[in-house]
């Protein structure tokens, strides 16, 4: 029940706001707390003491001041964070926590700014880790590749070149050996098939477990890399193998081996889309590691001490690497990666000094 009690004439109230006196209530809406006509918010739960409904303008003035509040913490939670290496974790833990950002909600924020930076700039579609695809698109895209004069269009003109040894008796760029090396063991590869690998179910019980399973899984790598059958079910059945958990489980990490060969950057994009969910996990089971080993120490720190320090450094991290990559694809250079990663070093060095108070 509320109560409207009328302002002084001499001071009238400014009545669209909804902490005018006459929309207080002698009763928190929230959580129910006594409260007087005076009391602009409840001391229980901090909302304000009005029964005014909510109108538009009412509901942006609330989130643009939750804004403010939250920026002003923002500017001393990064301040701090970045000049005083663990100290707001220590002055958070000792309970000066309202004038900073809470530690996950901090992490959660930076944390998602560094992935966006991270999926906008890199391209992991260009990673080649054999370093020879570059020579092999040039030539299926008919761009034309001189080998000391010799105009090489495609690849039955290198097949030519290779079969009349010219590039063997003649001296040769770097790129050439690459070339010629790389379709040579395409070619090699084209000659040996799955069946030189294959073994019959029974044939495995006479070998031991591991060489047993290495064959198992190079005939299945085998297998896939040519009839490029991924159903697991359809591959056992092709090969008179026995349609067990186990080995559906083996011809699926063969399959997936050969995919990520094929597609390496596709396959490190998908990394990198789970990594956040992965380092979210880990910081909670690191933090247990860490109250393992500082357990026997005089002055005791709390699991909860050790994660709050974890976020914060963490935190620090990605906002290292996050200018650090910004700072490298606008310059196009790769240094600033390997500067961060010493500068946070140093920084982890000085946190723990000072939050754990180490000699």
């Amino acid at each position: 029940m509320s109560y409207i009690y009328l302002m002084d004439t001499n001071k009238p109230a400014k009545i669209t706001s909804r902490k005018a006196q006459i929309y207080r209530g002698v009763s928190c809406q929230n959580c129910g707390h006594p409260l007087d006509l005076s009391d602009v918010y409840c001391s229980y739960c901090a909302q304000i003491n009005s029964t005014k409904k909510l109108t538009i303008n009412d509901f942006f003035d609330e989130f643009f001041s939750s804004i403010l509040s939250w920026d002003s913490k923002f500017n001393e939670t990064i301040k701090t964070l970045i000049f005083k290496p663990g100290v707001m974790s220590r002055e958070f833990v000792n309970g000066q926590r309202k004038k900073y950002v809470n530690p996950f909600r901090f992490y959660l924020s930076v944390s998602i700014i560094f992935f966006v930076i991270l999926g906008f700039i890199s391209n992991f579609d260009e990673i080649n880790f054999d370093g020879h695809g570059a020579i092999e698109d040039q030539l299926e895209n008919g761009i034309n590749i001189n080998v000391d004069g010799i105009p090489i269009k495609n690849i039955k003109v290198l097949d030519s070149i290779i079969n009349a040894q010219q590039i063997k008796n003649q001296k040769v760029s770097l790129d050439s050996i690459l070339l010629a090396a790389v379709y040579s063991n395409k070619k090699n590869d084209s000659i040996k098939t799955y069946k030189d690998d294959y073994l019959p179910e029974t044939s495995y019980d006479t070998i031991s477990f591991f060489n047993g399973n290495f064959n198992r899984f190079k005939l299945y790598q085998s297998f896939h890399s040519e009839v490029e059958i991924n159903s697991s079910s359809r591959a056992l059945d092709s090969l008179s193998h026995n349609n067990t958990r186990f080995n559906r489980w083996v011809y699926k990490k063969a399959a997936d081996s050969n995919n990520m060969s094929k597609e390496p950057g596709a396959m490190l994009g998908y990394f990198m889309q789970q990594l956040p969910f992965v380092i979210f996990f880990f910081i909670p089971m690191f933090a247990l590691f860490v109250w393992l080993i500082y357990i026997r120490r005089r002055k005791k720190f709390t699991y909860t001490d050790h994660l709050i320090f974890l976020f914060h450094t963490q935190t620090m991290f990605f906002v290292l690497y996050g200018i650090a990559i910004i700072i490298d694809a606008s310059f196009d250079i790769d240094v600033s990666t390997a500067i961060a990663s010493l500068i946070f070093l140093f920084y982890l060095y000085k946190a723990m000094r000072n939050f754990y108070k180490q000699a």
